[in-house]
């Protein structure tokens, strides 16, 4: 069973003021332990035990409100935000989840938007902005955005193999489904290309808070062993475009 983690950059830290991460992960359940669950699986947060003094956020624990929602599919994907203010996740099944804010994300408090057909049903997925610019195309880039030729938005799935494809994802209204089509002369880019394929299962990303105040995006790639075993070593993508 693929167990992805959502690993979310949170706009606030338990102090009310600081970007903090919070992971949004699958529990497993039956109904002897159990008796609410129905599909084996639900989704819980953890957050980081001690923000001030663990740097590298090493302990976590589970707040007492969990599950944040019963029921669901397995491998939530990163959250995004919306401009409405709403943050959104997808999971395995293309089901969709939502927040009101931030301050109802780190409270536990979200719920059941619905499957969306516009993303595949695959293994750990992933949806995010398009990447920044390569070095020596920013001014490309950045014309191009700004008169809104480029795709909005990368979806990133895993089976048999890394897929990606780009596209425009209108988010539409609170607790509203989006869509996420070709972008006009990007349809080529809205099939599904493939990343990478080798000895691993699938990768899982997310954007992460540097010391300097900007963001990461990274791909972690479990590497597997001869014998086809996990192992702890990760191999990191950078991504960008152009």
């Amino acid at each position: 069973l693929s167990l992805c983690v959502c690993v979310f950059v949170c706009v606030l830290a338990p102090d009310g003021k600081s970007p903090g991460i919070v992971n949004v992960y699958p529990g497993l359940c039956n109904k002897n332990d159990w008796p609410a669950c129905g599909t084996g699986t639900l989704l819980a947060i953890a957050v980081a035990a001690d923000y001030a003094g663990d740097e590298l956020l090493i302990n976590w624990t589970k707040p007492s409100f969990n599950p944040i929602v019963q029921n669901t599919q397995r491998d939530p994907s990163s959250a995004w935000k919306t401009p409405s203010g709403e943050w959104r996740f997808r999971t395995f099944d293309s089901m969709i989840y939502g927040a009101a804010s931030d301050e109802d994300f780190l409270a536990g408090k979200f719920y059941t938007i619905g499957k969306n057909p516009d993303f595949r049903q695959c293994e750990c997925p992933s949806v995010y902005p398009l990447p920044a610019a390569s070095a020596g195309f920013e001014e490309a880039y950045t014309h191009a955005q700004a008169t809104g030729e480029l795709p909005t938005t990368v979806h990133k799935t895993s089976c048999g193999g890394d897929w990606w494809q780009l596209g425009t994802y209108v988010a539409g209204a609170p607790k509203q489904l989006g869509s996420f089509n070709a972008t006009p002369g990007w349809e080529d880019m809205f099939v599904q290309r493939k990343i990478d394929q080798g000895g691993f299962y699938a990768s899982k990303d997310n954007e992460y808070p540097t010391k300097a105040g900007g963001s990461r995006r990274i791909n972690w790639v479990p590497r597997i062993s001869i014998r086809r075993q996990n192992t702890n070593t990760m191999m990191r993508r950078d991504f960008s475009l152009f």
